[in-house]
């Protein structure tokens, strides 16, 4: 009776386990196939150049006034003496 029964449940496993590999099998082609639906059909658009100025060193020296110009001296004075080789 219980060989019977261990049989029967080893059959049910197996079964499940076929099932589930081949839902898996059917989800990784129809995922695929998805993909290059949407590809095909709904390409993404081509990003436009975009021109990116520099400012210029002018324009950047004026934009920073005297007191952060001196506090920014004296943080790389401090770090360099912190950090000399």
């Amino acid at each position: 009776m219980s060989e019977n029964i261990l049989v029967l449940s080893f059959e049910l496993m197996m079964l499940g386990m076929g099932f589930v590999f081949i839902f898996l099998i059917v989800l990784v082609f129809a995922t695929g196939a998805m993909s290059n639906l949407v590809t095909k059909y709904l390409p993404e658009p081509e990003p436009k150049p975009v021109v990116a100025r520099k400012p210029s060193a002018a324009a950047a020296k004026a934009q920073i006034d005297s007191t952060t110009m001196a506090v920014i001296a004296a943080a790389l004075k401090q770090h360099r003496s912190r950090h000399k080789k």
